[in-house]
C-alpha cells in the first residue's frame, strides 16, 4: 500500500495465480441427444485452425452473450463420440477473466457448451400417425377462418389466434464446424465438462509456454524436451499375426476413404467407379477393374490366427510411383527395394469402387503409423496385353482417384461393427428413411420418406391459420397480375 493512502482504504486483492496453468476439456460429444433435443451426428463436426478461443460466464445469457476470454485451445483430439481439447489459460488476464479463471480452477464452473458455425441441420417432426390424424380431422380452416379448433384472443389487440397441439420438434446437426468453447453453468451435454490437465505432457507444455514467455530463464528446452514423453498416447500395438477375419470385410454402401483402427485392421477403397484421374487434364481416366481378379497384386500371402494363409498384396509408404515405363516385374522391385510396407491387404472389385481390407505391419512405430494414416493410397496399373492390371499400391500425398474422407465424416453413414477388437462388417446408418419421424430440411422442405404427408398436413394447417395457404398466396398472385375485380 503506498506510504500517503489513507488508513482505512482498502487493500488491493492480487489476481489469482494461473499464469501457465493447463486445462483439459471434454469439448462435446457426437450422437447423443441433449436434453433439449438436439443431437449431432457421429463425425460431423470439424474444427477451426487452432488456437481456439475458450470463453467462459457465470451467468444464463442468449448465446453465451457478454462471455469473456479466458484461455485458449491448442490441441484437439476425437476419442470416438467425444471431441476433447486441451490448452492455457491467459498468461495476463483482466479482472473478469480472472475472476472466471478462479472459479473455473476451484471447479465451481465447470459446464462447457461447444461453438458451432457453418452448421447443416435436419428437424424431426416424432409422429404419432393415428393421434395426429385424428387431431388434424377434429379441425379445418375455411377462407382463414378456424373451424372446430381451440382459439385464443389477445387481450390488447383483439387479435384471434389458433391453438394447435404440435410434437416437440427435434434437432439433427448433419454439419458444422467448431470455432470455440464456452465454459457455462448449464451446458447442453451434461456430459461436457473442464478440469486441470494433470498429464505428463501439460508438464512440458506449461513449461515451454512460460519459457516462451519469459516466466523462466536458462536452456530449459533442450533438457526437458529430452527428457520428456513427447507421445501423448502409446505405440501403436499390432498383432504380427492378424485374424482372418480382417481380410473378408464386406464392401459397405458408398465410398469409404482408407481407414486404420487402432488395433491395426485397414480397410477402405483404393479408388471408386465413375471417378477420373486428376492427372490427367483434357480427359477423362477411371480406375479400371481387373481382368485377373487381382492376381498380379496378390503375389505374397500372409498367416492368420486361424492357422491358414491368405494371399495379399503390399500397401507401402516412403517411396514414389515407379516409372511408368518399367515393365510389371521392374515396378513391384521398385516398391520392394525402395518402400516400407505399411499393410498387407487383399483387393477386390465391389460395386462402388475398388474394395481392399487386412492388416498393418506389427514391426511400424507410432510415427510410421501416423505417417501412413496421412497419406491417400495410390494404385500403380500396368498393362497386360490390352488390359491394365493392378500391381502396387503406395500411400502418396496426392492420389490420382481421390476418396474424399468428408464424405464418411460429413454424412457419417459408416460405422465399423467391432467384436472383441475385431470389425466383421460394416453397419449402414445412412438415413434409412424413417417411417416415424418425417424430417423437414433446414429450408422448410420435405424429405421425400413415409409420414412426409402428415406432417405437410401440419405445415398447410398453419400456413393456412396465418393468411398463407396454398389457396391464398394463389389468390394474391392472381390479384397482382390480374388486378382485383
Amino acid at each position: 500500500m503506498p506510504a500517503d493512502a489513507p488508513a482505512d482504504a482498502p487493500a488491493e486483492s492480487a489476481p489469482p495465480a494461473v499464469v501457465g496453468d493447463r486445462f483439459h476439456t471434454l469439448i462435446i460429444v457426437e450422437d447423443t441427444w441433449t436434453g433439449d433435443d438436439r443431437q449431432f451426428v457421429l463425425n460431423s463436426l470439424t474444427w477451426r485452425d487452432l488456437p481456439l478461443p475458450l470463453m467462459a460466464l457465470d451467468t444464463t445469457t442468449w448465446e453465451h452473450q457478454d462471455a469473456v476470454l479466458i484461455g485458449n485451445i491448442d490441441t484437439i483430439e476425437r476419442q470416438g463420440a467425444e471431441i476433447h481439447g486441451w490448452g492455457n489459460y491467459l498468461s495476463n488476464p483482466g479482472e473478469d477473466a480472472a475472476r472466471l479463471i478462479d472459479l473455473v480452477q476451484r471447479g465451481e464452473l465447470r459446464g462447457v457448451s461447444a461453438d458451432v458455425d457453418a452448421v447443416e441441420f435436419e428437424v424431426l417432426f416424432p409422429v404419432e400417425p393415428e393421434a395426429q390424424a385424428a387431431a388434424l380431422d377434429d379441425g379445418a380452416v375455411d377462407d382463414g377462418e378456424a373451424v372446430g379448433m381451440p382459439t385464443e384472443t389477445d387481450p390488447e389487440t383483439g387479435v384471434e389466434y389458433v391453438v394447435m397441439s404440435l410434437p416437440n420438434p427435434r434437432m439433427r446437426v448433419t454439419d458444422g464446424r467448431i470455432m470455440g468453447a464456452t465454459v457455462c453453468p448449464f451446458p447442453a451435454f451434461q456430459e461436457a465438462f473442464i478440469e486441470p490437465d494433470t498429464t505428463e505432457r501439460a508438464a512440458l507444455a506449461a513449461s515451454a509456454y512460460a519459457a516462451l514467455r519469459g516466466r523462466i530463464t536458462g536452456m530449459v528446452l533442450g533438457p526437458l524436451v529430452a527428457s520428456a514423453t513427447l507421445e501423448a498416447r502409446p505405440r501403436f500395438e499390432f498383432p504380427a499375426i492378424p485374424p482372418a477375419e480382417w481380410f473378408t470385410v464386406p464392401e459397405p454402401p458408398g465410398s469409404m476413404p482408407l481407414t486404420i483402427l487402432d488395433s491395426g485392421q485397414v480397410f477402405g477403397h483404393l479408388a471408386t467407379w465413375g471417378s477420373c484421374h486428376i492427372g490427367l487434364a483434357g480427359e477423362c481416366v477411371e480406375a479400371p477393374s481387373s481382368p485377373s481378379n487381382y492376381a498380379r497384386f496378390h503375389v505374397g500371402e500372409c498367416p492368420t490366427t486361424d492357422g491358414g494363409r491368405v494371399s495379399v498384396g503390399r500397401l507401402t509408404f516412403a517411396t514414389g510411383h515407379a516409372d511408368t515405363h518399367l515393365g510389371p516385374d521392374a515396378t513391384r522391385a521398385h516398391y520392394d527395394h525402395t518402400g516400407t510396407v505399411a499393410a498387407d491387404i487383399v483387393a477386390v472389385d465391389g460395386e462402388y469402387g475398388i474394395w481392399v481390407c487386412g492388416a498393418m505391419r506389427s514391426t511400424l512405430s507410432s510415427a510410421q503409423v501416423r505417417e501412413v494414416m496421412a497419406s491417400p493410397p495410390s494404385g500403380d496399373w500396368r498393362r497386360f496385353g490390352q488390359h491394365l492390371d493392378l500391381v502396387g499400391a503406395l500411400c502418396v500425398n496426392v492420389p490420382g482417384f481421390n476418396v474424399p474422407r468428408r464424405e464418411l465424416t460429413a454424412s457419417g453413414w459408416a460405422r465399423a461393427r467391432r467384436e472383441d477388437g475385431l470389425v466383421t462388417s460394416l453397419i449402414v446408418t445412412r438415413p434409412a428413411e424413417p417411417k416415424q419421424e418425417p424430417a423437414l430440411t433446414a429450408a422448410g422442405g420435405l424429405l421425400p420418406q413415409d409420414g412426409g404427408e402428415l406432417a405437410r398436413r401440419v405445415i398447410d394447417r398453419i400456413a393456412a391459420s396465418i393468411g398463407r395457404s396454398r389457396k391464398d398466396r394463389i389468390a394474391e398472385l392472381t390479384a397482382r397480375v390480374h388486378g382485383k375485380d
